[in-house]
């Protein structure tokens, strides 16, 4: 009993430390993702409408009745939408504590720790996105799974899937586990049943709206090399965090993947491969991220799992490597210095880690759309704004019920603007919007007349 109840006060522990720390930025919007501000957006639309709407292809079923039941509630009030989340992601770090306990991982409690405060993983946890409850859902799962619960990891994978479709990455590993392992069919017939009847019935919405078009996604470009770079290391694990996975990890990794239970080498390699097909977000990554850790420190001794683990918990705090914008970027400190990488400003911040960079990234974020909205209140201009990645935030910034004469768009074929030009409308362009216009819909942006907005 005495042995249970420590075990349970290390948990509680495990989860209000992460949770706590990220409560200052629970007031500060729903995240630095358009798609964070979309899924609130889409909750105010369903709720305006009176029906399904789906929030972007390939549906996330689970994200869209929670984005719903939330504005039908407390309306667009952050805290409790980041509240929410942050509950998911907690969970999901005493999941991988107990995953590390049942595996008999030395410093448990420091490296369950350590990975909650993994940057992707910790920020995740404080904004409006599927990607917490992707990942608790999935450690869920995997723990029934090596438990031999086969209904109960179905189950947990289904409503995993309804959050994000690619956690049918988890019931792949799964299966090909079992294969391998020559279990018998029925257990392989007991996860998969409960998975794909939970997640056909959630999807059945979008697939009654859409047909089978719902199961594509946008086309999107793929970034640049240093951008794919920087997204999948320091945009994932911090700079410290990143040198001190290298420094322990990569020395064991060969004999990680030969002594590993096969479930973590084929999420982490499943994973890595999804991120390298299109590395839009370092996002993708988070549910590699726990079993990246698990095959580490099953093959380190207590001493430099310790110092891994402090490596991975101070990285969301001190040494930044971060995007500086004054519109969507973060502040620099005074020790800083600064060099264009991409195209893009990036600052090396020894003061300013991954958290304080999205604090002031947030804050700039929201500074800056309510600026943009108030001119175009101002202008009261017959014409329509192309907001593009501003959009939801800035639809945000209108009253409900005011859709209809909403002069925002999100972007437009060259077609359907000439439309507007024709109509007597002007069209109005934030900055970069035009040029990304052009390149998504593959035409001349001198084809089209837009004005830059102009909002001294």
């Amino acid at each position: 009993m005495k042995r249970l109840l420590r075990m349970k006060k290390t948990e509680i522990a495990l989860f209000l430390v992460p949770f706590i720390a990220r409560w200052p930025l629970f007031s500060l919007g729903f995240g630095v993702e358009e798609d964070a501000w979309g899924h609130v957006l889409n909750g105010r639309e369903m709720v305006e409408s009176g029906r399904y709407v789906i929030s972007r292809l390939p549906g996330h079923p689970l994200m869209e009745a929670i984005s719903y039941g939330l504005w039908k509630t407390v309306g667009p009030v952050a805290v409790y939408w980041n509240f929410l989340f942050s509950l998911a992601a907690s969970w999901a770090v005493v999941e991988f504590y107990r995953l590390a306990r049942l595996f008999q991982i030395q410093c448990p409690f420091l490296l369950s720790l350590a990975f909650g405060f993994v940057p992707v993983v910790f920020l995740s946890g404080a904004s409006v996105m599927d990607y917490a409850f992707q990942l608790a859902l999935g450690l869920w799962a995997y723990r029934m799974f090596h438990q031999e619960k086969w209904t109960k990891s179905g189950a947990a994978l289904g409503l995993a899937m309804g959050f994000r479709l690619t956690s049918a990455l988890f019931l792949l590993t799964f299966l090909i586990s079992l294969l391998l392992r020559n279990r018998s069919m029925r257990s392989a017939a007991l996860i998969l049943a409960p998975a794909l009847l939970i997640a056909a019935l959630l999807y059945l919405p979008a697939f009654l709206s859409l047909g089978i078009d719902f199961f594509s996604t946008y086309p999107l470009p793929y970034p640049p090399l240093a951008k794919v770079l920087y997204k999948g290391s320091i945009g994932a694990f911090g700079s410290i965090g990143l040198i001190s996975l290298i420094w322990y990890g990569l020395p064991v990794l060969p004999k990680a993947v030969r002594s590993a239970p096969l479930v973590w080498s084929l999420m982490a390699l499943f994973h890595i491969a999804i991120f390298i097909r299109l590395p839009e977000k370092s996002a993708f990554l988070i549910p590699a991220v726990p079993f990246l850790l698990l095959m580490c420190a099953q093959n380190l001794r207590a001493e430099q799992i310790k110092n891994l683990s402090l490596g991975l918990l101070i990285s969301s705090f001190l040494a930044g490597v971060n995007f500086t914008h004054p519109h969507r970027g973060s502040d620099k400190s005074v020790l800083s210095t600064s060099r264009m990488i991409a195209g893009q400003e990036i600052s090396f911040d020894l003061l300013m880690g991954p958290l304080a960079a999205e604090f002031s990234k947030r804050q700039n974020k929201l500074d800056y759309v309510a600026h943009i909205h108030e001119c175009v209140c101002l202008k009261n201009d017959p014409g329509v704004v192309l907001a593009g990645w501003w959009y939801a935030m800035l639809r945000l910034q209108e009253e409900p019920g005011s859709s209809a004469d909403s002069p925002y768009r999100y972007y437009l074929p060259p077609d359907d603007l000439k439309n507007l030009l024709n109509n007597g409308l002007r069209i109005f362009a934030l900055p970069e919007q035009a040029a990304i216009n052009a390149r998504k819909y593959a035409y001349e942006a001198s084809d089209v007349e837009m004005i830059d907005l102009s909002c001294p």
